[in-house]
């Protein structure tokens, strides 16, 4: 399957999630369709934007003393063998909803900026047990996004 198809699969994947998770709703908010899902850790990816494929590191923690459903994460992307492109890390700020299983985050701060980059946010659902996070990165030129738990 050539890579062009690979992307176009997981972004039409990532849209069916997504549709999906903003579809599911549960009686109670504590009771979720899954059960309560956590999501801190290490999840590790592909992000598809206009300099192409890009590998991508996304560490989510729930900070202790946030009000419930507050996330904040770090945002590490870099080059993968198919496109050699830069290396850099922004903090982000967010949300997730433990009923619908979606995870919302902005960008806050540059960790490590490359010359010319933009940061971005992103809308995520979680699936597949737990372990495949798919959504879409929400800057114009930018499509899906594909992630699975590490940790």
């Amino acid at each position: 399957m050539s890579l062009n198809a690979k992307i176009a699969l997981r972004a039409t994947v990532a849209g069916m999630c997504l549709a999906i998770a903003g579809g599911a709703h549960a009686a109670d908010s504590s009771d979720s369709l899954f059960g309560e899902v956590e999501i801190d850790g290490l999840w590790r990816g592909q992000y598809i934007c206009a300099q192409g494929v890009t590998g991508v590191d996304l560490t989510i923690e729930t900070p202790q003393d946030a009000p419930k459903g507050n996330v904040t994460a770090l945002f590490e992307f870099y080059p993968l063998p198919e496109n050699p492109t830069e290396t850099g890390a922004f903090e982000m700020t967010g949300s997730f909803d433990a009923v619908d299983q979606v995870l919302i985050l902005d960008p806050e701060a540059w960790v490590e900026q490359p010359e010319g980059w933009i940061m971005v946010g992103l809308k995520a659902a979680v699936g597949q047990r737990d372990s495949i996070m798919t959504g879409r990165i929400d800057t114009e030129g930018c499509g899906g996004i594909f992630l699975e738990r590490m940790s």
